[in-house]
């Protein structure tokens, strides 16, 4: 695709993350495997297009305890340069039920795990 277009090009990790190349399923798995090696419960998120048009999304979810609880959260490693998407999954959820043509319902909605790398709380 034309996001991807000069990925191969890319010889190590230090360049593919000093440059800001790839695209969701590029920055995705790397994301989450970070937070893993941090200590955090993390894994990959995709989605199949909408209404089969278009591509396919991947983005974190995170747990974060909070006051005793887990709270999950959505992390969108492909926002716009300069900016960053992080938002309680509850509240990702309700925006994608009560606006299904939002960003949100379009990407998070029907969710499927890509990969089993989960930590559970100590």
């Amino acid at each position: 695709s034309k996001a991807e277009k000069g990925i191969l090009a890319f010889k190590n990790i230090h360049d593919f993350i000093c440059v800001g190349g790839g695209v969701c399923r590029h920055k995705s798995p790397l994301l989450t495997n970070t937070l893993i090696e941090a200590g955090f419960n993390a894994q990959t998120m995709s989605s199949d297009p909408k209404n089969g048009t278009g591509a396919g999304h991947m983005w974190v979810e995170l747990d974060i305890m909070e006051n005793g609880q887990k709270v999950s959260y959505v992390l969108d490693p492909n926002s716009r340069p300069g900016t960053y998407y992080f938002k309680k999954l509850s509240e990702v959820q309700k925006i994608a039920q009560d606006n299904p043509n939002s960003h949100e319902a379009q990407f998070y909605t029907n969710p499927k795990k890509v990969q089993s790398n989960r930590r559970s709380f100590q």
